[in-house]
């Protein structure tokens, strides 16, 4: 019974863990390029010509595309300063 971990930890961490797809739509373009997408399909005067699968498909592959730079930064900034993921 001695080797369990903390409550608190372990509530605190899954809360996080489950506000991380939020988190990852809110700081990306994600939610921009959804929005032009469906504009341009009713624009175009299609209803259901492009699913809304296929769209948001598209918008995570052109998110992850858009913002791979921020992350490739991000990183290269860490690794100068010598930060550890630990360390955070």
């Amino acid at each position: 019974m001695e080797n369990l971990p903390n409550p608190t930890l372990l509530i605190i961490g899954f809360t996080l863990l489950g506000l991380a797809p939020f988190i990852a739509v809110l700081i990306s373009s994600f939610v921009k390029l959804v929005v032009v997408m469906h504009i341009v399909r009713s624009a175009l005067g299609l209803q259901q010509a492009p699913p809304n699968l296929a769209i948001n498909g598209l918008a995570i592959i052109l998110s992850i595309y858009i913002m791979a730079p921020v992350g490739m930064h991000v990183y290269n900034t860490f690794q100068e300063k010598g930060i550890e993921i630990t360390d955070i």
